[in-house]
């Protein structure tokens, strides 16, 4: 009689007590599965990060960027507009245009321009130079908080 309210009793708690392991364990499972997908996607956001840092440590050292570079660059932030915000997203725009503006003065300023032109040339080309080479401070910053591994 004793051992039959024994058995009775542990049986009473062990099924709450497998009830409890088995929402331990699929808990579990849904933090490893979140952590596994933001760090897949961190993976996509770190590509667009490294296209446009590669891009922008190019035209520092060499003052312009080639057909090719500015291809990989679109290439790279391709994605940007399904996985950050408005504002990255303009700003990526924005470097691009930017490119754009760079490739034209540099093309121009060797021609002959009369020196009114010429010096206003060449004050857009140094502008745009400072301009880039702010960009490797500022781009880290823009891009830090959506960077984040959390």
């Amino acid at each position: 009689m004793e051992w039959d309210i024994i058995i009775k009793v542990s049986q009473a708690f062990l099924t709450p007590i497998i009830g409890v392991a088995v929402v331990y364990i699929a808990w579990q499972q849904h933090k490893t599965n979140r952590n596994k997908f933001r760090l897949d996607l961190y993976d996509r956001e770190l590509k667009v990060f490294e296209g446009l840092t590669t891009l922008l440590q190019h035209i520092v050292r060499q003052g312009t960027a080639t057909g090719e570079q500015v291809q990989q660059y679109k290439m790279s932030t391709l994605e940007a507009v399904f996985l950050f915000n408005e504002d990255i997203v303009n700003y990526l725009k924005e470097v691009k245009s930017k490119v754009h503006k760079l490739q034209f003065v540099n093309r121009i300023v060797d021609k002959k321009l009369s020196p009114k032109r010429e010096t206003e040339v060449m004050k857009e080309q140094s502008d745009l130079y400072d301009w880039f080479n702010i960009q490797l401070t500022e781009s880290v910053n823009k891009f830090k908080k959506a960077l984040r591994f959390e």
